[in-house]
């Protein structure tokens, strides 16, 4: 008799599990009743911005850009500015000489002024725009003039000024170098020719703070005057000869900085790590809350105050990361030499920013940079790192 109980009663409780379990399969109490939270860890995005990136963009910036063996970076041009033919000088200034003599003996009896007409240069620092805000140190402006005649002439500049393509009035020179005279050289035998450098630095003339405007052009002539040594002294000249002036522009990247704005874009999506690789059922869940870890390396002798835009897959932004500008500290870095500097900066978001933060796939960083009012030099194996990572609370499962 207790067997045939036992028995009965089991088979009712299987009976009665069986019916729960069914009930429990059918989809709709599923979804509803099935909720799970957990926690995820992982990085998610990297940059690195470098001294390329700082540097303008441009048809002709990798034209002036130059960089030495050790990655000082520096804006250099060379341009022709003037050619002047000795016979041509002669004919017009002292004595007609006729076609098919090369070379003469001639007595100079009185010394001689001519001009060089002014030229106009296109330094193409119109491209060099993102620029402004730096103050260039150790800027010149060399004029090499290569003498063939034997005869002294001294030179200056006249009517030397800069301006700006979308201005009329234009920005004069000043300083001794332009007012004051030049003496050229002279070479030691026919045929040869000696060169006489010319040079406009902060020193003697006002191009420093020229350069730190950033001038689209400058525009210069020059006026020559023979300087006998004595008045009737004969000297051998060759006809065929033709004197030139060229024109050397240098701006080494050694600035001053204060609050220069550049930006950068950092592709980003909260449910992928560093390598593009997600798990599609993560994107269906919901984010509670997320920590993000921005680590900072910076090279660059300089500081910086960040500020970080969300923005959508069409970089339209869809909020700010933080209410305040996230403060970068300043590299160690000196003549080349990378010493980096770490900064971490934590941010919690939750509530209405998480919604927010599903939604971005790119980072926009505006970043200010400074020296601090000391003067740097910049080099391009410089760099400024930054790391994302991300520690997110996500819930699967409606509500």
């Amino acid at each position: 008799m207790k067997k045939v109980l036992i028995i009965i009663l089991s088979i009712s409780i299987l009976v009665i599990q069986a019916c729960d379990l069914q009930d429990a399969l059918e989809t709709d109490k599923l979804s509803s009743d099935i909720k799970q939270t957990i926690s995820l860890a992982m990085p998610i995005a990297k940059s690195s911005i470098t001294l390329k990136e700082i540097m303008p963009k441009g048809e002709h910036v990798d034209d002036i850009l130059r960089y030495d063996e050790d990655g000082f970076a520096r804006i250099f041009l060379r341009r022709n500015f003037a050619e002047i033919k000795i016979r041509d000088f002669l004919n017009k200034h002292l004595t007609y000489v006729p076609p098919g003599v090369n070379i003469v003996d001639l007595p100079i009896l009185k010394p001689a002024v001519f001009p060089i007409n002014p030229a106009i240069i296109n330094l193409n620092f119109d491209e060099l725009e993102s620029f402004r805000g730096f103050q260039f140190v150790n800027t010149r402006v060399t004029l090499n003039v290569k003498n063939y005649w034997a005869l002294p002439v001294r030179m200056r500049f006249n009517e030397a000024y800069y301006y700006f393509e979308s201005t009329t009035a234009p920005g004069y020179f000043k300083g001794s170098a332009i007012e004051n005279w030049h003496d050229i050289k002279v070479p030691e035998t026919l045929g040869d020719f000696a060169v006489t450098k010319i040079e406009l630095n902060e020193t003697n003339s006002n191009f420093a703070e020229i350069m730190s405007d950033i001038p689209h052009k400058m525009e210069f002539g020059l006026i020559c005057e023979t300087q006998p040594d004595v008045i009737g002294k004969t000297y051998k000249i060759d006809l065929t000869a033709q004197d030139s002036v060229s024109l050397e522009v240098e701006v080494p990247m050694k600035v001053k900085i204060t609050d220069v704005v550049i930006k950068d874009t950092v592709a980003f999506d909260i449910y992928e790590n560093d390598d593009n690789n997600s798990d599609d059922d993560v994107r269906d869940a919901d984010i509670d809350y997320a920590k993000l870890n921005l680590i900072f390396d910076n090279a660059f002798p300089l500081s910086a105050k960040i500020k970080v835009l969300m923005a959508d897959e069409n970089y339209i932004v869809i909020g700010q990361l933080t209410d305040d500008d996230l403060v970068i500290k300043a590299g160690n870095s000196e003549n080349g030499k990378n010493s980096s500097v770490r900064s971490i900066v934590a941010i919690e978001v939750e509530g209405e920013k998480a919604d927010k933060l599903e939604k971005t796939k790119n980072l926009l960083l505006e970043i200010k940079i400074s020296t601090n009012d000391k003067v740097v030099k910049l080099y391009k194996q410089y760099s400024l790192d930054l790391k994302v990572g991300v520690k997110t609370k996500l819930t699967f499962g409606d509500d």
